[in-house]
């Protein structure tokens, strides 16, 4: 067993999707197929220095700044006081995504509420764009009775 430290300060996820690059491009930075997939509502200035107001079904919101746009492969933005880059690259079979979130502060309260939230949220919400993707299956709770409860964060 590595004696390694683990790093809270990062993570990266990875997840196969049989479309094309431009198309999950598309589902990221599209205001209207973003809603497809992740959010309640969108918006967003797709430019470097532009900002984003992101609301989930739940009425949450984040606000951040987008890094960098690079159609159609590499899309960077503020996230939960730390940076995600996505980039997206062309397989046999579609597209690999890889989310990569860095500069977590690594304080006890940002282990919890960024690195195993933030990496267990997009765990749930890659998963969604795969299967929005290659099914046509949306996985987000959307009964308002159970959004309340409290229990379904998604």
């Amino acid at each position: 067993m590595p004696n390694k430290k683990f790093d809270w300060s990062q993570f990266t996820l990875r997840v196969p999707i049989a479309a094309p690059v431009d198309k999950v491009f598309e589902m990221w930075t599209d205001t209207n197929n973003i809603k497809k997939w992740f959010l309640a509502d969108a918006k967003m200035d797709l430019k470097k220095g532009g900002g984003y107001e992101w609301t989930w079904l739940i009425g949450t919101k984040e606000t951040g700044k987008i890094l960098s746009y690079k159609k159609p492969a590499k899309f960077s933005f503020t996230f939960a006081g730390s940076r995600c880059d996505l980039k997206l690259k062309k397989e046999k079979n579609g597209s690999m995504v890889v989310l990569h979130q860095y500069n977590i502060p690594k304080t006890d309260k940002n282990k919890v509420n960024v690195h195993l939230s933030c990496s267990c949220g997009w765990t749930f919400y890659l998963t969604n764009l795969k299967t929005v993707l290659e099914y046509g299956i949306d996985l987000r709770e959307k009964d308002p009775s159970h959004l309340a409860m409290g229990t379904v964060l998604y």
